[in-house]
C-alpha cells in the first residue's frame, strides 16, 4: 500500500505508522471513516482532526504500507523527507480524479470552514475524490489535500501541512 492510492471517496496521502499500528495512511478528515484501498477492505479508522491544525485522518491497515507515493498515474516514488511548505515554492499534488497537477504555494494559516492552519496555492486544480492526496515536490512530502476556497475572487487549492497533520494525529510519516 502506498500514499496517493485510490480510496472509496478520496485519495490516500502518505503512508504512516503509529504506536501499535505499523502500517497505515493519512488522508483528509472530511473523507468518510469507512474507506477501502483500491476496493480492498484493509483500512480501519483510528484518529481524526478537524480544526486549528488542519483536515487530517489516520487509518491503520492490515496490509503493509511502504515509504512510497503515487506522483502520477500508475507510478510511485520514494518519499525521503517531509518539510514545511514555503511561500512561492513550486509544489505538486496527486489525486485519483485530476492526477498530477502543480502550482506555487501562496499563503499559510488559512481556514476553509472549520479547517484552519491550511496552506493555500495560487490556483485550484483539483476535483472531488482528490481530497486527502499527497502534496509534494520531488521526493519530499509537504501536505495532504483538503479542497479549495475562493480567495480574492480566485479559486485556490488548500492543504494541511504534513508535519502539523502528522503531529496532531500522533503518526510518523514513513520515509525511505
Amino acid at each position: 500500500m502506498s500514499g496517493g492510492g485510490s480510496l472509496t471517496t478520496c485519495t490516500a496521502g502518505f503512508s504512516v505508522s503509529s504506536g501499535p499500528y505499523a502500517h497505515g495512511i493519512i488522508t483528509a478528515e472530511h473523507c468518510g471513516n469507512s474507506q477501502q484501498y483500491f476496493g480492498r477492505s484493509v483500512l480501519t479508522w483510528r484518529a481524526s482532526h478537524a480544526g486549528g491544525s488542519g483536515d487530517v485522518k489516520f487509518h491503520s491497515s492490515t496490509e503493509s504500507s511502504d515509504a512510497r507515493f503515487y506522483y502520477t498515474s500508475g507510478a510511485t516514488r520514494a518519499i525521503t523527507a517531509t518539510a514545511n511548505p514555503v511561500s512561492g515554492m513550486s509544489i505538486c499534488k496527486y489525486g485519483k480524479t485530476t492526477l498530477n497537477t502543480c502550482d506555487e504555494v501562496y499563503k499559510f494559516n488559512q481556514c476553509r470552514g472549520s479547517y484552519c492552519g491550511l496552506a493555500m496555492t495560487h490556483r485550484h486544480r483539483s476535483d472531488g475524490g482528490d481530497s486527502g492526496g499527497p502534496w509534494f515536490w520531488g521526493s519530499t512530502g509537504y501536505g495532504v489535500h483538503s479542497g479549495f476556497k475562493t480567495y480574492l475572487a480566485i479559486e485556490r487549492a488548500m492543504f494541511t501541512p504534513i508535519r502539523a497533520g502528522a503531529s496532531v494525529l500522533g503518526v510518523t510519516v514513513k520515509l525511505s
